[in-house]
């Protein structure tokens, strides 16, 4: 019943509630970034789509038992093994979905999608400053340009959209890391783009695990590249 799952021994673990649980329609789509039931500002969307990803990465998969009026139950299944000499004599593996510290300015007229950017890379290591629209973003660059070390910003808002915020911010900053986050693309705005040597995109919705890897990448792998 789970096409994903491979033979051999797991270990279970399992999660249960009392509450008012859900029907197909929304079960279907709960492992879905930034899907949430609850109201504006009440909730993210990341968190199951984060579980997901997390156990997928380890090898295991998840099932969901859920019917209106009967709660919630959420079993992982995560692959087990016995041989644990040869696994403790394994090197250890560079982190590589972590910051230093660094501050990050993410600019989006949104704010459940700032909310949900913010705590991600909050959570993880970054320092955060956030802005509603392009021109607060050029505002909160001059008071904090010596700290800023990269730029998350949506493409459209109002006052002063994406493009005019990046081409503002490359005359103070010529090699500032910048990351797009947008649900909405063309041609000419990749024109502009490329132009503007924006390099990183990363199209809305996206998981956590999307988001922390592009940053990575932004400040870790392309700057030390020279791009």
């Amino acid at each position: 019943m789970v096409p994903e799952a491979k033979p051999g021994c797991y270990v279970r673990f399992r999660v249960a509630d009392t509450g008012t649980g859900m029907d197909k329609a929304i079960v279907d789509r709960i492992f879905e970034p930034f899907f949430t039931t609850k109201e504006p500002g009440k909730g993210t969307g990341l968190g199951l789509s984060t579980v997901m990803g997390i156990v997928r990465s380890h090898g295991g998969f998840l099932k969901v038992e859920t019917a209106p009026g009967k709660g919630s139950a959420f079993q992982v299944f995560l692959p087990a093994t016995t041989d644990a000499a040869s696994q403790a004599g394994e090197p250890d593996q560079p982190s590589v979905s972590r910051g230093h510290g660094e501050t990050i300015l993410i600019v989006d007229d949104e704010p459940e999608i700032v909310q949900i950017i913010a705590t991600v890379l909050k959570q993880n290591g970054w320092t955060v400053l956030t802005a509603a629209d392009g021109l607060e973003g050029v505002a909160a660059f001059l008071n904090y340009s010596g700290q800023i070390k990269a730029l998350v910003t949506d493409m459209v808002m109002p006052n002063l959209d994406g493009l005019g915020l990046i081409r503002s911010i490359r005359k103070l900053a010529p090699d500032l890391p910048i990351l797009v986050s947008s649900g909405y693309s063309n041609d000419q705005s990749w024109e502009a783009l490329s132009e503007l040597r924006v390099e990183s995109f990363l199209k809305k919705p996206f998981s956590a695990r999307q988001l922390i890897a592009e940053v990575v990448s932004l400040l870790y792998e392309k700057s030390a590249n020279g791009k």
